[in-house]
Formats: C-alpha cells, structure tokens, sequence
C-alpha cells in the first residue's frame, strides 16, 4: 500500500478530515497497533499517524531508551497497514507547543483531525505537561473526539516497548516476535567486510546497525534473509567479532543458505527466528569454522521442522 509521509507539518495544505493515531510507535508492536486500529476503524474518515523522529532531542521520558526499530523500519511495518499518512515531524519542531496549540494549531488547523487516538499514558505539549484527561478537554473544546485505548496482554501484562527491549537484551527473540507481532528485523546496506567468510567456505553479508536502537544480545541466530524477493534460510550473528583482532562497531554479519554471491550495496532485510548461543571468542579460525558450520546445521532443522511458525 502507498504510504504518504510529510516530515514537514508547515507544508501541509486542503489535509483531508482524518483519524489520526498519536503516539511515538518506535517499534509498532501489537499494542501500537491497537490505537491504529482504532484510528483505522473509523471508517469514514482517511487514516493518519502523527508521530516523530528523535535525531537530536527525545521525550524526557525517554532519555537514555533506544528505539526498537529505525524510522525506516516503522514506515515499512505501517506500510502493512490501511494507513493512507504518516505524520513525521522531528520532535524539536514540536517540543515547544503548549498543550492548547498543540490540538489547536497542530490537530485540528494542519491535520483537519475529527478523531484521535492514543494509549492510556499518551503525554504531549511542552514538558510533556498534557495527559490523556486534558487531551480529552481540548478535544471537546475543539470538536475532536478523543478515544483512550486500553493496553493490549500478552499472557496478563501489557505489551510495551520496554518489555520487547528487556526480551532484546535478554536474546529471547521469540518473545520479542510474539509482542511485536512479526518478526523482528534488520534492514540495510550490505557493507564491505573483511571477506573472512570466503577463505572458510562460508561467504557472510554484513550489515552495519544503527546506535540508535537497541541491539539484541549479541550471538548467533536463526534468521532469514530475503534477496530478489526470495527467502532464504539463514544464520546470523550480531556482535563485534571477538576472534577476529581489533575494536569494531557491532555488525550484523549473515551467512546466507543456498546463494553464493555479491551483495554490496544492495538493500537487504534479515528477521530474526531464534537464538542459538551465545558470542564467543575462539582459539583458531578452524574452531570458529567448526561451530559455523554446526550452526547452519541448527538452522537448516530448524526449517524442516513441520510445526514451525513462520512468521511473515
């Protein structure tokens, strides 16, 4: 599906009446997608998202956290959804708005918003000073319905981005897919390595991830990567190489299973199944390759097996 995205609320012009979602949605798990939905069901109005980047400045609340997926990755899972805008201003450019102009000026001039939508600890406005109960004020002072989502369970707690970022750190990968609601991923340029995999056999795209989300634990997982719009099983460790010399930037550093080619440059997305050890530092390039090896193997049972849920 198409998805319009205006970084650029100033340039906004005739925006139809819409529902619009609020919320930062840096990972649009199953609970964000709950308030879409709200938004979505609306039937007879356009959806949009209102949401921003965080480059340079975040939410008090939110120093020190980092983001589940990158921007990119939010517009490719909200690409998935019947969601016709997404908002994307930075937060500097909304930061300064006092509550009242930020549903004034922002919600229901430049959106046209008939509708709202958001979690049960939405905050907005300058400091963070507006909560759901003065969203819900303005919103009758300005003819906007405002509808509070409740927190979407999984197994009696409400789903959140910190609970999926503590299952990142914790490398239950299938924790953290059964919260999002998809497979976990990784997407981006395939950068140049130092090509170690060839002289062992086993050839490896590497992918350098972003500091600004949070990494899952480093080691080895099952994951799949998908090249010329093909899914290819594969394994893929995410760490800094210890047995290899020197500091690096952690890398994600994939063996792909069944093809054997150049992919520099090339845009690739790699989901992330289960994970399989730990990273480790070993004594000899061969004892290294002895455990690659063993790992594929892990991967290839892993796909054989009839009962698996695949995710797409």
């Amino acid at each position: 599906m198409f998805l319009n995205v205006i970084s650029d609320l100033r340039i906004i012009e005739n925006a139809p009446p819409c529902a619009v979602a609020l919320g930062m949605f840096d990972g649009v798990h199953r609970g964000h997608r709950k308030v879409i939905q709200a938004a979505i069901d609306q039937s007879d109005l356009e959806t949009a998202v209102l949401t921003f980047t965080t480059t340079y400045q975040r939410p008090k609340k939110k120093l020190g956290q980092r983001d589940i997926l990158t921007i990119s990755g939010r517009l490719k899972v909200l690409e998935q959804l019947p969601v016709q805008t997404v908002y994307l201003p930075s937060f500097e450019q909304l930061q300064l708005f006092s509550p009242k102009r930020f549903v004034e000026d922002i919600l229901q001039n430049t959106l046209h918003a008939k509708v709202v939508c958001c979690g049960e600890d939405f905050r907005f406005g300058r400091n963070a000073s507006g909560d759901v109960t003065e969203l819900k004020r303005l919103g009758a002072l300005y003819g906007i319905k405002v509808i509070v989502v409740e927190p979407e369970l999984d197994r009696g707690q409400p789903i959140s981005s910190t609970r999926i970022r503590s299952s990142l750190i914790d490398g239950d990968i299938a924790s953290v897919n059964r919260l999002l609601g998809y497979c976990y991923f990784i997407e981006g340029k395939v950068v140049y390595g130092q090509q170690l995999g060839r002289t062992i056999q086993c050839p490896t795209i590497n992918q350098e991830l972003d500091e600004r989300i949070c990494i899952p634990k480093f080691g080895v997982y099952i994951s799949t990567t998908s090249v010329d719009g093909i899914v290819y099983p594969s394994i893929t460790n995410i760490g800094k190489k210890p047995t290899i010399a020197g500091d690096r930037q952690p890398l994600a550093e994939t063996h792909v299973i069944g093809i054997d080619r150049q992919m520099y440059g090339e845009i690739l997305r790699v989901k992330l199944y289960q994970f399989i050890r730990g990273e480790e530092r070993f004594d000899s390039i061969a004892e290294l390759s002895h455990y690659i090896q063993r790992d594929i193997q892990t991967a290839k049972n892993y796909f054989k097996c009839p009962k698996l849920n695949v995710c797409d």
